[in-house]
């Protein structure tokens, strides 16, 4: 189960999710770089780029799109 924490004009989207939960980032447009702990995607939508940052010790694997 994800929480989720948004406010109006804030440029991010904080989510947190239990220890045994599995975060799954689905990329269907762009260029995903893996850089430790935070994912970089490029080239999206638009050309618009993104950070997806992971707490400390957190492991990304590729799976595809995912």
């Amino acid at each position: 189960m994800f929480d989720a924490t948004v406010g109006l004009g804030m440029p991010f989207v904080y989510f947190k999710k239990g220890s045994a939960d599995v975060a799954t980032v689905d990329i269907n447009i762009g260029t995903v770089i893996n850089q430790g702990e935070m994912l970089v995607i490029t080239n999206s939508i638009y050309g618009a780029s993104f950070a997806v940052y992971g707490p400390p010790g957190t492991i990304w694997e590729n799976n595809g799109n995912q």
